[in-house]
């Protein structure tokens, strides 16, 4: 016997009453198992992210300050989650994982959730989708627009430019760290990591810089 006998919950349906004893004694393994291998992916990402990403996004909602948050997330959600697996200090983690969520939930997503509610019941209904063209039919996505806008530029295939949308992306990184900005703050505006745009930075800024000091140099041994 468990000890647990004498209060045991009685089964919901009586008639499946032999099949819960056979499992009663791996219902909290179960449960356990379940609850820790389904923080574990979330907290992994964090973990893949880094410390520096997910604490921008936690600034960006205000949750601050967003590197404690972030520490305490990606433990809870990873050894956390490992923890609560095994069975070791269940009820600690368990505690903080919870204080956890109810941050997330009435700070984050009950005030982000209302307000998309409102956002959404102030768009006039003119199709089963949210996004439509101005003639009220389903948006057909972002790639056919800009395509319109490169041929009205004289930027289309017609005219020699291959052009890609993400170009342009870069093509603002770059500018913004030309204008002095930090690599944070170009993460922070273009939704990057700070690792691509430091990516971005070597591959333009850093090699086109390098390129126009090697010119220069054989200009002047030319001159």
């Amino acid at each position: 016997m468990n000890g647990r006998a004498g209060r045991d919950p009685k089964p919901v349906i009586p008639s499946l009453g032999r099949y819960y004893g056979l499992t009663s004694d791996i219902a909290y393994l179960i449960v356990r198992l379940t609850v820790g291998l389904m923080l574990l992916p979330h907290g992994w990402t964090k973990v893949v992210t880094g410390i520096t990403g997910v604490s921008g996004y936690f600034a960006r909602l205000h949750l601050e300050p967003a590197w404690l948050f972030t520490i305490v997330s990606m433990f809870n959600e990873t050894i956390g989650g490992v923890l609560i697996a095994i069975g070791l200090f269940t009820r600690p983690i368990a505690a903080l994982i919870v204080i956890e969520f109810l941050i997330l939930l009435f700070w984050v997503h009950i005030p982000r959730g209302y307000g998309q509610l409102a956002v959404l019941a102030r768009i006039p209904k003119r199709a089963t989708t949210v996004l439509t063209n101005n003639q009220g039919r389903p948006w057909q996505g972002f790639n056919g627009s800009f395509q319109r806008a490169k041929t009205a530029a004289g930027l289309g295939p017609a005219d020699g430019v291959n052009l890609h949308f993400h170009d342009l992306r870069g093509t603002a990184a770059t500018r913004f760290y030309k204008a002095g900005l930090s690599k944070r703050v170009i993460a922070e505006i273009m939704g990057w990591k700070e690792e691509s745009v430091e990516q971005i930075i070597h591959r333009y800024v850093d090699r086109t810089a390098a390129t126009r000091a090697v010119i220069a140099q054989l200009n002047k041994r030319g001159t």
